[in-house]
């Protein structure tokens, strides 16, 4: 893997780790009450994650990848 792929990769990894640790966070009874209003504003940065992701995924793992249909 070259260097860009290995950036990419690690990228990936972050924010896949990112997403988990928040999502496993909402299972805390102390953060029921704001977890609707993070995930609502976190929205948009998951979002994002899977379209870079997605946009990246044939650099980095070419055989994971499959287009998605319209």
């Amino acid at each position: 893997m070259n260097r860009r792929a290995t950036v990419i990769d690690h990228a990936m990894r972050a924010d896949a780790e990112f997403v988990g640790r928040v999502i496993s966070a909402f299972r805390r009874p102390e953060l029921a009450g704001i977890a609707p209003v993070v995930s609502f504003c976190l929205g948009r940065y998951f979002s994002l994650f899977v379209h870079e992701g997605y946009a990246r995924l044939p650099e980095v793992a070419p055989q994971l990848f499959a287009p998605l249909s319209r």
